[in-house]
């Protein structure tokens, strides 16, 4: 059975994951799946990952939810990506339950 639902994908500086998992903690969202040390290239540069520290590499969200909390999740995230910078998509999917 198929189940409507939004995909929502960030990327975003390491030093915020805390802050996503807290989101989506608070928000109840049922799971999410997160790569560290993205590399990629955008507005603001290539990102290697090159770095002795994680301090300046990327995470990559991949978080699957419902309407109603994806636009909650959304309300609170988007300051952040609008402050910090990164990347914040969202598209529609449809969900096949194993």
């Amino acid at each position: 059975m198929l189940q409507a639902r939004k995909k929502i994908e960030i990327v975003l500086g390491q030093t915020f994951v805390p802050r996503i998992l807290h989101f989506i903690t608070q928000l109840n969202i049922g799971g999410y799946t997160l790569i560290k040390n993205v590399i990629g290239l955008g507005d603001h540069g290539e990102q290697d990952c090159q770095e002795l520290v994680d301090v300046h590499s990327n995470s990559y969200f991949i978080i699957v939810t419902t309407q109603e909390k994806a636009e909650a999740f959304i309300q609170q995230v988007r300051p952040l990506i609008e402050k910090t910078g990164g990347m914040l998509l969202i598209s529609d999917v449809q969900l096949v339950k194993y």
